[in-house]
């Protein structure tokens, strides 16, 4: 069965239903991966080095995701299978081998116990092991396939459509956010990715930060919707608010000069994207808005 990806933010939450057959969940199992940093240490300690670095205090990302009683126990039983391959396998191989080697004074029946312990502990180790691994994995309900430490975010494999569909709409809010912050691909229709982070606008306290991210997000959204009319009225209340209460005044001026663009405004476009050039240190945004002024300067 084919699994469903999505790339997300490390501070999503996890539908407290099981995530493998979405009954109501009273367990948990814990999902990692290491950090790209710390999985360098492979390379300069080994196996040895990549499970310490992986595994001290911020060196992997890690999530809890709820299982009913049932799943949580199939993935247990698999796991205790595994690890009885694991010990079998060696003790087998080792003991009954010895035994069979012991010919002098052997019966054939003796030497044949030891051929068969010694023919099942190979079996262990290259068949049964394996094969309980892949099940194990395969019936994971949740993986994370990649980790990116630059932009916070981890892409999640996810089991069961059912259980994927209810987590990206509890997270949706987060998504989105982190979609517009990191240029990312929105993973629903504009007009519902609007309406989702307009929720966040309280029209009575417009300058609360709630408020002003809602304005500011909805303003990109408006944007990429071919809206710079609609982007324009909620950028303006975003510059409006000046101080430290409010992170997102530069590059508000950003998206509102794009917007000005669109609509012709090439004077008021120059203005913020001239403040913008001379404040931010976003290397790729200042490096396009120079490109926007040339243009405008040409206009």
């Amino acid at each position: 069965m084919a699994r469903s990806t999505i790339e997300v933010p490390w501070n999503v939450e996890f539908p407290q239903v099981c995530a493998r057959c979405t009954a109501p969940a009273s367990k948990t199992k814990r999902v990692q991966r290491a950090k790209p940093s710390s999985q360098r240490w492979f390379f300069w300690f080994g196996l040895i080095g990549a499970a310490l670095a992986g595994g001290r205090k911020g060196g992997s990302v890690q999530f809890e995701v709820p299982y009913c009683e049932d799943c949580h126990r199939q993935d247990r039983t698999l796991l205790w299978a595994i690890i009885g391959a694991v010990v079998l396998g060696p003790v087998l191989i080792c003991g009954f081998s010895a035994l069979a080697s012991q010919s002098t004074g052997g019966s054939s029946a003796t030497n044949a116990l030891g051929t068969v312990g010694l023919l099942i502990g190979v079996l262990a180790l290259l068949i049964a092991l394996p094969v309980l691994a892949i099940v194990r994995l395969n019936r994971q309900a949740v993986a994370i396939k990649r980790v990116d430490e630059r932009a916070e975010s981890v892409r999640l494999a996810f089991l069961n459509p059912s259980y994927f569909e209810r987590f990206w709409q509890d997270n949706l809010e987060r998504i989105v956010s982190f979609a517009l912050r990191h240029g990312k691909p929105l993973p629903v229709p504009l007009e519902n990715a609007i309406a989702t982070v307009g929720r966040r606008i309280d029209e009575q306290n417009p300058r609360s930060p709630e408020s002003l991210k809602g304005y500011f997000e909805r303003g990109q959204l408006y944007l990429q919707a071919g809206r710079p009319d609609r982007a324009l009225d909620d950028l303006n209340h975003v510059v409006e608010v000046t101080g430290f209460e409010n992170p997102h005044f530069l590059d508000a001026q950003f998206f509102r000069g794009q917007a000005y663009m669109k609509q012709g405004n090439s004077v008021q476009a120059q203005a913020d994207l001239s403040n913008y050039v001379q404040a931010s240190s976003d290397r790729a945004r200042v490096r396009q808005a120079k490109q926007w002024l040339k243009q405008l300067g040409r206009a």
